[in-house]
């Protein structure tokens, strides 16, 4: 009896102590996800979703100077010297719009503007010289794939024969956003509020820029997003893979390795390649079909040549060169189902690559293309034009 007696009272003992060393490990395990965590903020900062809001007067400055339809380029940026007197970027081919008319437009994103080289290694002004013709480049820096459509919509002075409209890989992801920072945490991202389409049945039903009061934009800003009807990226809703630092951290750490950010480099794989396979969530990959579609068909019925590009990031090329497929070939698809020819920069920029990285033609492997990365898209698009009749070859 005593020795029964015995064992009862350490039983709670026992038990006592598994749960102190259980709450111990516990303890020890959330101090090193937060060091973890932390550790991944300062490699990568856009890996999670930080609050920081502007202040009421920069807000205010900010509706007073953006482009009503487009979020932006506001009308000071237009007028800042960047660009010529049509919004084009400047040509020195052919820097006068009113004496040398354009053959080609193109739209697009900052891959079209040609960020990071001067005016004369922008692609546009390479294809220019070239082609013997002006090209006007209407790329805008953080354009989404709608965005550049829309500005084609818009843009009643430019009357070019022939328009690119260039598909960036990674704006697939800008084309189910209404809110920039909430897929790049850059501090200029900060009031890059955008319009976007959705998709009723086969048609597209635009989305304007969002109008909010500044008291709404700090709620907007402090609950991820879920101010905004048709954002994608919302924080921490489970299914945008956009994470936010939070207790408790172990599981922050957790999730972090499915999110959006760090799950794709996990999985050695573009971040945008999952919004190219059909029945993601975001119905990503059915809206910039559906914008590219429509952008071929409104320059038709101008009697405009459209053209419709895709152009690859470093990791699409290691993804190709690895796995031998494009990681946007789901919208390749799609499109050649419609009967609408695509240029792929891919196969061209890996044919003049060779063995090399991908980092010989692009800043920072992953980034823009440096000045011979962009002579790459002007040639590649050169023989494109030239192939399919569209300008005449050199004479020999």
């Amino acid at each position: 009896m005593e020795a029964r007696a015995g064992e009862r009272r350490r039983l709670p003992s026992v038990l006592l102590r598994g749960a102190a060393l259980l709450a111990l490990a516990l303890v020890v395990a959330e101090v090193a996800a937060f060091a973890v965590l932390h550790a991944l903020v300062w490699w990568r900062p856009h890996l999670f979703y930080t609050v920081d809001a502007v202040g009421p007067q920069e807000y205010a400055d900010y509706l007073a100077s953006r482009d009503p339809v487009l979020g932006w380029p506001g009308a000071t940026r237009l007028g800042d010297g960047s660009f010529d007197a049509v919004g084009s970027r400047r040509v020195p081919a052919f820097p006068d719009p009113a004496t040398a008319p354009a053959l080609v437009s193109l739209y697009g994103d900052s891959m079209t503007y040609s960020l990071e080289v001067g005016e004369e290694d922008a692609w546009g002004n390479q294809l220019a010289r070239l082609l013997g013709a002006r090209v006007a480049n209407f790329g805008i820096g953080g354009f989404g794939t709608d965005q550049a459509y829309l500005r084609f919509l818009g843009n009643h002075q430019d009357e070019a024969p022939i328009v690119f409209l260039n598909h960036f890989s990674d704006d697939i992801l800008r084309d189910v956003n209404r809110w920039r920072y909430l897929i790049s945490t850059s501090p200029q991202s900060r009031l890059a509020f955008k319009p976007r389409f959705v998709v009723e049945g086969e048609r597209l039903v635009p989305v304007p820029l969002p109008e909010l009061s500044y008291d709404a934009y700090v709620g907007c800003v402090r609950s991820g997003g879920r101010c905004l009807d048709d954002e994608f990226f919302l924080v921490d809703d489970g299914r945008s893979g956009i994470l936010s630092l939070r207790f408790p951290y172990l599981l922050t750490l957790l999730r972090a390795k499915d999110g959006l950010m760090l799950g794709s480099r996990l999985d050695r794989e573009p971040r945008h390649a999952r919004l190219y396979r059909a029945g993601h969530p975001s119905d990503a990959l059915r809206v910039t079909h559906l914008v590219l579609r429509d952008f071929v068909r409104t320059a038709q019925g101008r009697g405009r040549t459209p053209v419709v590009t895709v152009i690859p990031d470093g990791k699409d090329i290691e993804y190709r060169r690895a796995n031998g497929a494009w990681a946007y070939q789901p919208l390749l698809d799609l499109l050649a189902a419609d009967g609408i020819e695509v240029l792929d920069f891919g196969p061209g920029i890996l044919a003049r690559l060779g063995e090399r990285s991908p980092c010989a033609v692009i800043n920072r492997c992953y980034e823009h293309f440096n000045a011979e990365g962009y002579r790459m898209l002007a040639e590649i698009a050169y023989e494109h034009l030239i192939a399919r009749g569209l300008v005449a070859p050199p004479r020999t």
